[in-house]
């Protein structure tokens, strides 16, 4: 069955070697489809990939197609050789075998041959470079991304929204703490006879506590530090008064004063 015998002599079919008085099937054949079994594989598969990245009109290929990428990967492949032909065919009966290769039939390219047909391999499972794959996900799932890049961007926005609250309300709390001190030493300077008035100005008490602020920054939190100490009975608030001639609101320091704690002696 897989030779003919005339005159006595053996004449064995493509891909058979006589062994003896019988023909058996060329291993180096063999070895030789299965090699060309994965590389018109991985062509089809990269084709697929390419056509779905829109880098492809078509990934459906024929046999000289193929035999044509097989050269562009091996140049010093010989494709006119009788063991490639044989070879090559088994490695496209093996192909076709695939469940995931769809093979097809076209009449393209056989004008000149009545009731001729090609047949066209096509892979079922692409294979995408990294960053073709990485547009296919984005575009297979832009609602999800986008859904998901907006609900990072509120996040973030939350996040330092909160973040320079947090600071912002530290900032004036130390402030504030700051302005009492300040106006403590006001009215202890002036009981004592060391300064001649008890208030301090205004726009001094800010200019000097937020003096490494930006402007921005330092009406912000100063109005939120006057808001604060509006509520402070111990302090007040009054003006204009005349500093240098100048109409000033003052704050100053109305309450008792603290009594300084004393370390007990154990």
């Amino acid at each position: 069955a897989n030779g003919t015998c005339k005159d006595g002599e053996l004449t064995c079919n493509k891909g058979y070697v006589q062994r003896r008085a019988s023909c058996v099937e060329d291993k180096e054949i063999q070895v030789h489809a299965a090699a060309l079994l994965s590389d018109i594989k991985r062509i089809l598969d990269i084709a697929a990939g390419k056509k779905l990245c829109g880098e492809l009109g078509s990934d459906m290929l024929t046999s000289e197609e193929l035999i044509a990428e097989l050269e562009l990967r091996n140049p010093k492949l010989n494709t006119s050789s009788a063991k490639f032909s044989v070879a090559f065919e088994k490695a496209l009966q093996y192909v076709s075998s695939l469940s995931d290769v769809s093979v097809s039939f076209t009449t393209k390219g056989t004008e000149n041959c009545t009731d001729c047909r090609k047949l066209l391999y096509q892979s079922m499972s692409p294979r995408q470079y990294l960053l073709c794959a990485f547009r296919t996900f984005l575009w297979n799932h832009k609602l999800r991304v986008a859904c998901f890049a907006l609900a990072i961007v509120v996040v973030s926005i939350m996040t330092a929204m909160i973040s320079t609250m947090r600071y912002r309300w530290k900032r004036v709390d130390e402030i504030y703490k700051q302005v009492l001190e300040r106006l403590q030493e006001a009215r202890v300077a002036f009981d004592d006879g060391r300064a001649n008035q008890a208030f301090i100005v205004d726009t001094h008490l800010r200019d000097d506590l937020l003096d490494k602020e930006n402007q921005a920054m330092k009406t912000k939190l100063w109005a939120l530090v006057e808001l604060k100490m509006s509520y402070d009975t111990r302090i007040l608030k009054s003006g204009p008064k005349k500093v240098y001639n100048v109409p000033c609101d003052v704050w100053e320091w109305k309450a008792p004063l603290p009594t300084p704690t004393k370390k007990r002696n154990i």
